[in-house]
């Protein structure tokens, strides 16, 4: 997903297949456990991960499912427990036009971080299910198609309070460009203000990249991107700033590679914001202009943890979350929704842009059960 700019009110199933029981590959990396193996799907080109008790914490947990011969899409259908009981049917939150999860969609990588929210039913047997399905380029489910799974788990159960580690990437020559790194930077402390409210910490670090070109994560340059994310060699959210975007629209501030986002190494592990969009053409940023980057900033990692916009601007579909009212003009959803973090775009006049940086509590709670943040 990403974030633009608009002009302020503009407008007036299937049955279970279980996988084989081989066992899970594990390692510890960076305070959290890796967990991997692999599934084939069965005949009805579904495959369910079994995740038993006694190796897996059920606090919270980030699975990554990619398809390893590179030619089929994934998608996870639901969670179930040990009895084969739907706890979340996701399909059944786009049949009423919302998202809780971009894991529903098919993907060439996916991730589905659990819980989502507090919304979720409590884990009470020995074990946790996760079904998925791999899809062919005909849009049809494909059997015999084997999938790589990677699970990082977390015992951390503190859903009021903890930390977010956000590496700040500046790539090619934006490096030597003092001023603007400068900005980036501040907007990177101003930042930490929009997620105070939340009891969320921001853990802030910056580096460099050689390569001043790149598309938006998952859209392209795929080992560019893995390298870069490998590079950073830790488990926190990288943020790449570049004078402009590949490939993308020039109103585009910023993007996100997921929701949820990845925390290890991928193509799509990761943020990208571009310099010219957020700064305008003179490339130097004003005070508001570095507030409304640090609220793109906050909105795209909102993205990685999890969050959807609350309204789509086709005012047709909506988050799942049950404190971001439902709207279906511009007018009214500017009126309910236009300060939240996760709005669509960035509502500007002549007189500046809306502060954005409200977080409803169910919007909370789902950052502090990302598996990343502790």
């Amino acid at each position: 997903m990403f974030r633009s700019l608009v002009p302020l009110c503009a407008l007036a199933a299937s049955a279970v297949s279980l996988c084989s029981c081989n066992p899970w590959d594990g390692e510890e990396q960076l305070g959290l456990r890796h967990q991997f193996r692999t599934i084939t799907t069965g005949g009805d080109g579904y495959a369910t991960a079994r995740l038993p008790r006694e190796e897996f914490s059920f606090t919270k947990f980030l699975l990554a499912a990619r398809a390893t011969d590179g030619e089929h899409t994934v998608y996870v259908d639901r969670v179930l427990d040990e009895e084969g009981t739907p706890l979340r049917r996701f399909l059944s939150d786009l049949e009423v036009n919302e998202w809780r999860t971009g894991a529903v969609a098919d993907q060439a990588l996916n991730h589905l971080n659990w819980p989502i929210s507090d919304a979720e039913p409590e884990i009470r047997g020995e074990e946790i299910r996760v079904m998925l399905g791999a899809v062919d380029a005909s849009r049809n489910l494909a059997p015999s198609v084997q999938l790589r799974l990677d699970v990082l788990q977390s015992d951390d159960s503190n859903f009021t309070s903890g930390t977010l580690g956000v590496n700040l990437i500046f790539a090619g020559d934006i490096a030597d460009d003092d001023e603007m790194v400068d900005a980036f930077e501040e907007a990177g402390e101003r930042l930490r203000a929009i997620f105070d409210p939340i009891e969320l910490e921001i853990e802030l670090s910056t580096s460099t990249w050689p390569e001043g070109t790149l598309p938006r994560p998952g859209f392209g340059a795929p080992q560019t991107w893995t390298d870069l994310t490998e590079s950073t060699d830790n488990l926190a959210i990288d943020v790449v700033v570049v004078y402009e975007i590949a490939g993308a629209s020039s109103d585009i501030l910023g993007a996100a590679g997921s929701i949820p986002g990845g925390l290890l190494s991928s193509e799509k592990s990761g943020i990208i914001l571009s310099a010219t969009a957020n700064a305008g053409p003179d490339l130097r940023f004003s005070d508001p202009e570095i507030d409304l980057l640090a609220a793109t900033l906050g909105h795209e990692l909102g993205h990685m943890v999890g969050l959807f916009h609350p309204v789509e601007l086709s005012y047709d579909r909506w988050d799942a979350l049950e404190d971001t009212p439902r709207c279906t003009s511009a007018s009214t959803c500017q009126n309910l929704l236009g300060s939240n973090l996760m709005y669509p775009a960035a509502l500007c006049s002549v007189n500046g842009c809306l502060t954005q940086h409200d977080i409803t509590p169910n919007q909370a709670s789902l950052i502090h059960r990302y598996t990343g943040v502790y």
